[in-house]
This record gives C-alpha cells, structure tokens and sequence, in this order.
C-alpha cells in the first residue's frame, strides 16, 4: 500500500524522446475513514441553550460591572468624597435600575432612554484597551468607538433576549 505522501517520478526509456518528468501523487483509499466523527446534532442542539444561557451570563456581567465602576468613575469627577463601598452601593443600584429599565420598557421607544447610558458605561470602561488595540491596527478612535458601541448594545441586549425571548406580539 502507498504511503499518501509518496511522490513517484517517471523516467521516460531511453530510445523514447526525452519528456519532462511529471509528478504523480499517491492519493488515499476510497475506503479510508475519516479521522475525526462527525459531530452528533443531538448533542449541538443538547449544548446550544447552556451556550447561549452563558454567554448572555457573560454579557450580563460585562454590562454590570462596566455600569457600578464607572459610576463610581463619575462620582470621582464630581469630586465627591464617599467611601469606596458607597461608591459601589451607588453604582449597582445605578447598574440595578438601568436593567429594570431595559426589562419594562423592551422593545418599546422608551427602551432607548436606558439602553444609551448602559451603552455609554460600557464604552467608557472598554475605551482605553478599544483605543489602544484599534491605533494598533490603524483605524483610530472611530474603529474604537465602532466596537465599543457594539459590544455595548450586545451586552445590554443579548441576556434579555435569552432570558425573556422575542416579547414582541403578532
């Protein structure tokens, strides 16, 4: 049996006119086996929700914590002096509120008067590594911008549509 990777070069007779070589590849048996199994669909569809159900998790925790750090960033640049654990009271319930917002009032005009600020707080706590990554790569402030809005819709948007689903009726 030939081994897949053999390379065979034909010599043409001596009495024939001389002929480039050709190169001939040795390819595997029909027969073989692929090497991997192909992935069983009850088992995507099995792991699809856990998938889903974690990575809204995630989203969630991206959104909470970018809004309670950066309100305490705010209270810092009214200079105004509370104790860190204030700090952090004031921001979850900032971050509290905005999420109650966003649950009531989904997929209504109102939705946006709460989806802006969330949007906001994440983007100003993803700007300094957005904006180093995106002069890196050389699309500046405006390719920051462009994905920290993004990842910051994303993760306003995406745990409520896993958890709640498509509310809208008719």
């Amino acid at each position: 049996m030939l081994d897949t990777h053999t390379v065979f070069r034909e010599r043409p007779d001596l009495d024939d006119p001389p002929l480039p070589p050709r190169v001939i590849v040795a390819s595997p048996p029909q027969s073989a086996k692929p090497i991997v199994k192909p992935v069983n669909r009850r088992m995507i569809d099995w792991f699809s929700p856990i998938f889903w159900f974690f990575l809204a998790a995630l989203a969630f925790a991206l959104t909470t914590y970018s809004t309670a750090t950066q309100t305490g960033g705010l209270i810092d640049i009214m200079k105004i002096t509370i104790s860190p654990a204030s700090k952090l009271a004031i921001g979850a319930t900032v971050a509290l509120l905005i999420t109650l917002g966003e649950v009531v009032t989904s997929e209504r005009r109102l939705y946006f008067i709460f989806l802006v600020p969330d949007v906001a707080f994440t983007l100003w706590w993803c700007w300094p590594g957005l904006y180093n990554l995106s002069v890196a790569l050389g699309t500046g402030a405006i390719g920051a911008a462009i994905v920290g809005i993004t990842i910051g819709v994303i993760s306003a948007w995406l745990p409520e549509r896993v958890v709640f689903g498509n509310r809208r009726k008719g």
